[in-house]
C-alpha cells in the first residue's frame, strides 16, 4: 500500500526541550502490532498507548521506493512522556533573584521534593550583576511535564529548560 509521510521541524518547546533539538518528526499512518496493555507484577493492567499519543521509537525504517512502502523495525517504542525521562540528563531552572521571596525559594524546594527523580537540578540565578549556576546537589527530578507546569506557574514561562 501507499504510504503518505511529511518530515515536519518540530516546533513545540516542550517537545524541542524534552528530546533535544533540532529534530524532526515523521508523520504517517501505518499499523503496529504490539501487545495492547501492559501488566502489573502487583496485578491490573494499563493501555501502553493512548489514542493521538506522541511516539518515540528507535529503530529502522526500510524505505522501497520502488512499491512506495515503508517498513519500520522498532527496537523500543517508548511514550513521549518516557523518552522524556529517559533522555533527559539534567533540568535547568532560570530565576531572577530581583524581588525572589523566601516563600517562593520554599515552594521551589517543595516542587522539587514531591517531583523527585533522576535527572540533578542546575539552578541559573539572575541578576542585575550577572548570572551564577550552580547545582542543586540535594535535588534530583523527574523530567516531567508536571514538574515543568508546577516550575513555570512558581516562576513564569520558559523558565525551565531540559538537556
Amino acid at each position: 500500500g501507499k504510504i503518505n509521510a511529511s518530515i515536519d521541524p518540530v516546533r513545540s518547546s516542550s517537545v524541542s526541550r524534552a528530546i533535544g533539538s533540532p529534530f524532526f518528526v515523521v508523520r504517517f499512518r501505518f499499523a503496529v502490532t504490539m501487545p495492547p496493555i501492559r501488566t502489573s507484577p502487583w496485578g491490573g493492567a494499563s493501555p501502553m498507548v493512548e489514542g493521538d499519543e506522541l511516539l518515540f521509537i528507535k529503530g529502522k525504517a526500510d524505505v522501497d521506493e520502488e512499491n512506495l512502502t515503508v517498513t519500520v523495525i522498532a527496537d523500543e517504542v517508548l511514550t513521549f512522556a518516557q523518552a522524556r525521562s529517559k533522555f533527559t540528563s539534567s533540568v535547568h531552572v532560570h530565576v531572577t533573584t530581583t524581588g525572589l521571596e523566601r516563600e517562593t525559594l520554599e515552594e521551589m524546594r517543595a516542587i522539587f521534593t514531591r517531583r523527585r527523580g533522576k535527572a540533578p537540578v542546575t539552578l541559573h540565578l539572575k541578576s542585575p550583576r550577572g548570572t551564577v549556576v550552580m547545582r542543586a546537589s540535594s535535588y534530583a527530578v523527574d523530567a516531567s511535564e508536571e514538574l515543568i507546569a508546577d516550575v513555570e506557574k512558581l516562576l513564569g514561562e520558559e523558565t525551565v529548560t531540559l538537556e
